[in-house]
């Protein structure tokens, strides 16, 4: 690199400059944030208000702890609780089952849902409604099928509707309270205490267009016992929420309300069958003993009649008091054999054994109670999983597995059970037969009397403690309360959770400046022309010779038609900035040119050459651009002669000079497309050419073609005392940048700088320009030429479209 070449290399990206970045994203684009900002807020605004909103309610409800366990000899309480291993998760899954949620959406009748139907939106009445659909039988196409209702007046109505699975339309007119027969059913509609019948009768009265919808019970529990929510009020608490979001908040509220009342009459009436089953046990066990006991008494009584006995000895009462002891135990012993029985046969045959209670005849081993519980639990989960699953369901196989293992194992702890108390009953026995040994010695008489009022009084023994049992569990069943209980009754939100309007117009916001941010920062990625200033100024180290304004004259001469533009004034602060990169007083040729065409050098080269013209200085403009010769309309010259003739020796210099419309001026035209241009120009005859024309001339300016297409302009370059490259605002590339950088460099163009062309004035008011710190102007915002004053402001109209075009 020789000693006058400067290192042109493109340099790297500065620093993020904030303030030029807000100019760039923001404030240039204002009007696309506006637009965008405008479309989002309308859109949050008909989204909060056509929106059917939506209300949440919510209650609380007390579970009882079950790992809080009550003595095992505590009848009452044994026989009102099951152990329930499973915890508060088991309620959480009982209170979302099918069976809860079925019974409760009965209850409240929610089958039916009447909708009004008004110019824009519509609501649902819930009960509201001013009619009411009630039907015997219906076909299952009409589930979930819109019926379109219009009261004609307080009498009549007009109904159509469609069934599923056919395009006929069925419609009729029927009276109120009337039964109805159709292709859907048996239906009749009624009117309720909100009907009005002087605004029906009126027909200007808007609010008579109903839809009704009939919805399957099946597609009902689905749908609630997905959307009702349960959450812990806190973990060491066992205190749950329930939660519910509807469109009409009283029926969120009735709905949970509802819920919490199934669940827990449902515990109740669970306590009241377990004790209705107790109760139909020791009633089996009454009926048998009664009789045993009667034919006991009255067997006592004939025998005591026939022998005339009226006392025993004492010692025969001392035999008879041991016997009666053991005779009680061996009957106790009896009775828990007998339940262990039914209890092993209930078991065997495969049956339910949710409302078995062992506490109700005093069985109080903690491992059957545990079994018990356990195998109540898991038929309770195969029962709920089997109303919404298939019995080939993996849940449902796995479940039988673990029912099966339980129930062996409670058969096999139901017979250790039987094991143990038939040994007790054996010793028992065997201690009774000892006595019995000694009551040989008894007059047989006394003897005979004592074994039948053993046999009474163990009877008797046996009828009393039944019917204690029997009061105990009457009692309970008169007084069953629930576990559970409702802490808080549901309640709506009085504003709606969804949609809520500081969010959509948070979001609105959020969006509006994001999607044109996103868009602008994609566009700015994606596109690589130069922007402004301040993208030169990071591209390259080439210094800029100034700045030229866009302009809209369809005279591309404006130094000439417009004198007093900024334009104009641009191109004198040009004429001066020049005077510093000339490299001395006798540089006066002059070389054009840019990377590609449409970068507006014709133009450039054409005002250059007519500011210095009017200066006073003779200046020549030649068209070097042999290979796309242009018609100079501005100049309104002849086209027959031009530089290519003179460097076939077809013309001679003074032909081929032609004097402008504009004093000092002399244009030299290109001339017939030659089929060797660069031929021509590399000829010695170009060298007498500008020889020639710097003996008559004090400037010479030279259109060169694009220097990045053809290799023309860096012939020519070694003509050039200064190449000025045409940088144009959203045309030049950047990697044109780098393409001019590596000639340079590599001293194959000299003494060159940059001209920033057709630049927007408003790239400057948004602080592209200002701060620039060559010290020179570069024609704009001086505010006192003739063409500022008498220029009118555009509409925003045309200001958005003139924006969206560049």
């Amino acid at each position: 690199m020789t000693d006058q070449q400067s290192d042109y290399s493109v340099k790297d990206e500065e620093r993020v400059n904030l303030k030029f970045l807000f100019f760039k994203y923001f404030v240039r684009y204002w009007y696309v944030y506006v637009i965008s900002l405008t479309i989002a807020f309308a859109i949050a605004y008909y989204y909060n208000w056509y929106t059917t909103p939506i209300y949440n309610a919510s209650c609380t409800i007390l579970i009882k702890d079950d790992n809080r366990g009550t003595a095992a000899q505590d009848l009452m309480t044994q026989l009102n609780t099951i152990d329930n291993q499973g915890g508060i998760e088991n309620d959480l899954e009982l209170i979302k089952s099918r069976k809860i949620i079925g019974r409760t959406l009965r209850r409240l009748d929610f089958d039916v849902s009447y909708t009004l139907v008004g110019n824009i939106k519509t609501a649902e009445l819930y009960k509201d409604s001013p009619i009411k659909l009630q039907y015997d039988s219906l076909s299952f196409r009409i589930y979930e099928q819109e019926i379109d209702l219009e009261i004609l007046n307080s009498k009549e109505y007009h109904i159509s509707y469609k069934l599923k699975n056919d395009d006929e339309e069925y419609s009729g007119t029927y009276p109120f309270d009337t039964a109805i027969t159709s292709v859907f059913g048996n239906f009749n509609i009624s009117r309720t205490n909100k009907f009005r019948h002087e605004a029906m009768d009126d027909p200007s009265y808007e609010k008579r267009n109903f839809v009704i919808k009939i919805h399957n019970y099946d597609f009902l529990t689905d749908y609630y016992s997905k959307k009702v929510k349960i959450d812990y009020i806190s973990k060491k608490a066992t205190i749950l929420k329930l939660s519910f979001q509807d469109p009409v908040p009283q029926k969120a509220g009735d709905f949970l309300n509802t819920l919490l009342e199934v669940y827990i009459q449902s515990g109740i009436d669970q306590k009241n069958e377990i004790a209705a089953n107790s109760l139909k046990f020791i009633d089996e066990q009454l009926s048998k003993i009664t009789v045993d006991l009667h034919q006991s008494e009255q067997e006592l009584e004939n025998f005591k009649t026939s022998r005339g006995i009226t006392d025993l000895g004492t010692e025969a009462e001392a035999f008879l008091g041991s016997v009666q002891i053991i005779d009680e135990r061996i009957s106790e012993i009896d009775i828990k054999l007998s339940f262990l029985e039914y209890l092993e046969e209930y078991i065997t045959n495969d049956k339910d054994i949710e409302q078995i209670s062992p506490a109700s005849i005093g069985i109080a081993d903690p491992l059957l109670q545990k079994l018990i519980a356990q195998l109540s639990d898991l038929q309770s989960q195969r029962k709920s999983l089997l109303n919404s699953t298939k019995p080939d369901n993996p849940l449902v196989i796995t479940l039988n597995i673990q029912i099966q293992n339980t129930t062996e194992d409670l058969l096999e702890n139901v017979r250790s059970i039987s094991d143990g108390l038939n040994a007790s009953k054996g010793q028992a026995e065997i201690r009774l037969d000892d006595i019995q040994e000694k009551i040989k010695g008894v007059p047989s008489t006394q003897r005979e009397l004592m074994s039948k009022l053993r046999q009474a009084n163990v009877r008797e023994t046996l009828y009393n403690y039944l019917l204690q049992k029997k009061a105990e569990t009457a009692i309970l069943l008169a007084s069953t309360i629930s576990d559970n209980w409702i802490v808080d009754t549901a309640r709506a939100s009085y504003k709606p959770v969804k949609p809520v309007a500081s969010q959509s117009y948070t979001f609105a916001l959020i969006l509006g400046l994001l999607l044109p941010l996103t868009f602008i920062y994609i566009a700015d990625l994606l596109d690589d022309s130069i922007k402004d200033i301040k993208d030169l100024e990071n591209l390259t180290s080439m210094p800029v010779l100034g700045m030229i304004g866009f302009a809209n004259d369809k005279n591309s001469l404006v130094v000439a038609t417009r004198p007093e533009s900024q334009i104009a004034e641009a191109f004198r602060s040009l004429r001066t900035n020049l005077q510093y990169f000339m490299k001395n007083s006798s540089s006066k040729r002059i070389l054009i040119t840019s990377s590609i065409s449409g970068e507006g050098k014709s133009f450039c080269s054409g005002n250059m050459a007519a500011i210095y013209a009017v200066s006073g200085k003779k200046v020549v403009l030649v068209s070097c651009d042999l290979r796309k010769p242009k018609k100079n309309q501005e100049f309104n010259l002849k086209q027959d002669k031009g530089i290519s003739d003179y460097l076939i020796d077809s013309a001679s210099m003074d032909e081929v000079i032609q004097q402008s419309s504009l004093e000092n001026l002399s244009i030299i035209l290109s001339g017939p497309k030659p089929p060797n241009p660069a031929e021509l120009i590399l000829s010695p005859k170009m060298d007498e050419f500008f020889e020639e024309l710097e003996k008559r001339f004090d400037i010479i300016i030279i259109d060169s073609p694009p220097i990045g297409i053809v290799t023309d302009g860096m012939i020519l370059s070694k003509y050039a005392d200064l190449t000025i490259y045409i940088v144009r605002q959203n045309v030049t590339k950047r990697q044109h940048m780098h393409f001019i950088a590596n000639l340079l460099n590599e001293g194959r163009i000299k003494n060159a700088t940059i001209l920033f062309n057709a630049v927007k004035t408003d790239s400057l008011a948004y602080g592209y320009g200002y701060g620039y710190g060559y010290g020179y102007g570069y024609g704009y915002g001086y505010g006192y030429y003739d063409d500022d004053k008498k220029k009118t402001l555009r509409s925003l109209k045309e200001k958005i479209f003139s924006r969206m075009k560049t």
